[in-house]
């Protein structure tokens, strides 16, 4: 019996392996490809010094650091009057570059609000006003980076 199941599965496994075997008369034409012959990209080529990384050995930081970034936020962000009108509260993240001298640039909103878009603009606004970051670092050497802030809308 034991000799008997092991033919039959021998069989089945043979029977697999011819069926797989056979030609398809779609693919006869195809040409065969060479594993990792991929052709180079004909996009634009990024130099090291023009990367902008999203991890860093040290973050980029507001000039006086952290609380001095809250401080220059709470002091310049203007909650929309519709967003007071119709209590609308929530956070928007912006997602900005600061370059190797410190400069902001390519302000986005990453996660807004749908409710508010008013509420998304002056985030950017704000950000857009705020003096020169103390850049990244890598590697010993000062590297453009992105940077995500939160802004929270609350009405007291």
């Amino acid at each position: 019996l034991l000799m008997k199941n092991t033919l039959t599965i021998l069989m089945l496994v043979l029977l697999t392996n011819i069926s797989f075997a056979q030609n398809d008369p779609s693919t006869e034409n195809v040409k065969k490809v060479e594993p990792f012959a991929i052709p180079p990209s004909d996009g634009p080529k990024i130099k090291p010094k023009d990367q902008v990384l999203s991890i860093v050995d040290v973050e980029a930081e507001f000039p006086g650091g952290h609380l001095a970034r809250k401080k220059f936020i709470t002091d310049n962000v203007k909650y929309p009057a519709r967003a007071i009108k119709n209590n609308i509260e929530g956070k928007t993240v912006v997602r900005f570059i600061i370059d190797k001298k410190g400069k902001i640039s390519d302000i986005k909103i990453l996660r807004g609000m749908k409710d508010c878009p008013e509420c998304n603009a002056e985030a950017m606004r704000v950000v857009s006003i705020m003096p020169k970051w103390k850049p990244a670092i890598n590697n010993g050497k000062k590297v453009k980076s992105y940077f995500e802030m939160p802004f929270v809308f609350r009405l007291n």
